[in-house]
């Protein structure tokens, strides 16, 4: 008895791995230098904005590549959080900026 397996879709997924291996590269080192107030809650939000444009910038010809987009939502997320945290130390170490 002789059975022949076939594997398909391993050459999209093979696109996608290349496509997210070179779009990681794209936001290795600094990704943006922000500057925000921790007192103020506008000043904070468009820190995370200003990121999250950077990341969207640097992605934007992976768009169509789902992977991507969802790494990318998490990457954002991230960086959300570390502004978030910058900006609570900040306030409670009394700096203002």
């Amino acid at each position: 008895m002789h059975i022949e397996i076939e594997m398909e879709g391993l050459d999209s997924l093979a696109q996608e791995l290349s496509e997210l291996e070179k779009a990681l590269s794209e936001l290795e080192g600094e990704i943006a230098n922000v500057s925000f107030n921790s007192q103020d809650p506008q000043s904070i939000d468009l820190a995370i904005q200003q990121i999250n444009a950077v990341v969207d910038e640097r992605l934007a010809s992976y768009s169509n590549n789902e992977l991507i987009a969802t790494i990318a939502e998490d990457i954002k997320e991230e960086f959300r959080n570390q502004v978030l945290e910058n900006a609570n130390a900040a306030r409670l170490n009394g700096d203002d900026d």
